[in-house]
């Protein structure tokens, strides 16, 4: 007979390990996976600029300590120049107006002396949140340039031309979407959960296929504009996805307790009980997930092959996932012609991102299910929750942080 209390108890010291290790990593990378937008209209004697930024990094630029007199945090992130000297920005210029919830959107005018600006800097918004992505669209003569910055590459050539061809332009998005999935630690933690937990490459290929179908569904209907999304909910909703998913690897044993399923849900009752108070926009999703929760882990319990149910799971976990880096392909003025391009490109990049890490720990976990230490109950089970206390340190501070 097994002992359901001896899984338990490295389970049990995991988690708390954990939490406590993963509390203060989750708060200092709250912003890790922000994006923003800008849009560029240059003219002869200096730029009208629109940057859309994330309620949240609007936040931590303003708490900047060498920001200055500057009026909004937005201006204080964007310097322009042009032939090597410093545009001025116009503050008497400056209008401000919230497009979506959590996104605020400034508009101003810079004034370089009678010249063309010929390039921007994002240096402070890089210096906050060095894994910030930012997409710039310059229109300048009649033709539009696009463009991807990160931390390494923080620079807008304003005088860029366009792509001068579609694998171009493809490959932007390709390149954006593998350091997506390879520096975003949260996904990497999702698909190492659905390494660990699926028992063949069938159901692996399987499962992280659901999660790219989902991933693209989202990305599309975002990016064109179909559905419009509270970033903050969504980030809570990847920390939880990354916890109910482990949480059903476990439900799913044979030597589970029974209780996982309500104690689940309940958790959840408590967690929409307390967005009531002080996150009323969190409180339907986590209704919703006490519901499903509810429903689902009894089922996965006494199905006799749970990773085919796992992968539905994960497709709409994808969708969730997918939500979270959508927006900036679409805004400010993108193109349908673009943002199809981009949505191609950047979900071919994060397949290859997934593939890279699927061949490189594949392997590994295949040698170590053959060794006579590999049990369920004694490694499956302390990993998933490791995997919970990640989850739900990232729900709690992108939630409530």
């Amino acid at each position: 007979m097994i002992d359901r209390s001896a899984p338990l108890r490295p389970a049990l010291l995991a988690f708390l390990i954990t939490v406590v290790l993963a509390l203060p990593c989750s708060f200092a990378s709250a912003h890790t996976r922000s994006l923003s937008t800008s849009m560029w209209t240059l003219e002869p004697h200096g730029a009208v600029i629109q940057l859309r930024l994330a309620e949240l990094d609007r936040q931590v630029l303003a708490a900047e300590d060498d920001v200055g007199p500057v009026l909004h945090p937005a201006l204080a992130a964007v310097t322009v120049t042009a032939a090597g000297q410093p545009c001025r920005a116009d503050p008497t210029s400056v209008r401000e107006e919230v497009v979506d919830t959590g996104w605020r959107r400034t508009t101003w005018r810079v004034d370089c002396g009678g010249a063309v600006p010929d390039e921007a800097r994002i240096d402070r918004l890089f210096d906050a949140i060095p894994r910030h992505v930012h997409f710039a669209v310059v229109r300048r003569a009649g033709a539009r340039t696009e463009q991807v910055l990160t931390d390494g590459a923080r620079e807008i050539a304003l005088s860029a031309r366009p792509p001068a061809t579609l694998p171009e332009a493809v490959a932007w998005y390709v390149v954006l979407g593998v350091e997506h999935i390879l520096s975003g630690w949260d996904h990497l933690v999702f698909i190492l959960v659905l390494l660990v937990a699926a028992p063949t490459r069938k159901a692996l290929i399987t499962s992280v296929s659901g999660f790219t179908v989902g991933h693209s569904a989202a990305l599309i209907l975002a990016a064109l504009g179909l559905v419009v999304f509270d970033r903050t909910v969504v980030e809570a909703f990847i920390g939880a996805s990354i916890a109910l998913l482990a949480v059903e690897v476990v439900a799913s044993l044979p030597s589970s307790s029974p209780r996982i399923p309500a104690a689940t849900a309940a958790a959840l009752g408590f967690a929409a009980v307390a967005a009531a108070l002080w996150r009323p926009a969190l409180v339907m999703p986590l209704v919703g997930l006490a519901i499903f929760v509810g429903c689902f882990l009894p089922l996965a319990r006494r199905a006799e092959r749970p990773e085919r149910l796992r992968a539905l799971v994960v497709t709409m976990f994808g969708v969730g996932h997918g939500l979270g880096f959508a927006s900036g392909l679409a805004e400010p003025g993108t193109s349908t012609e673009r943002v199809v391009i981009g949505v191609l490109g950047f979900n071919g990049g994060v397949e290859l991102g997934q593939l890279a890490v699927v061949i490189a720990l594949w392997p590994v976990l295949a040698w170590a299910r053959r060794q006579p230490w590999w049990e369920a109950d004694r490694v499956v089970v302390p990993a998933m929750a490791v995997a919970v206390a990640v989850g739900t340190a990232l729900f709690v501070w992108r939630g409530w942080g």
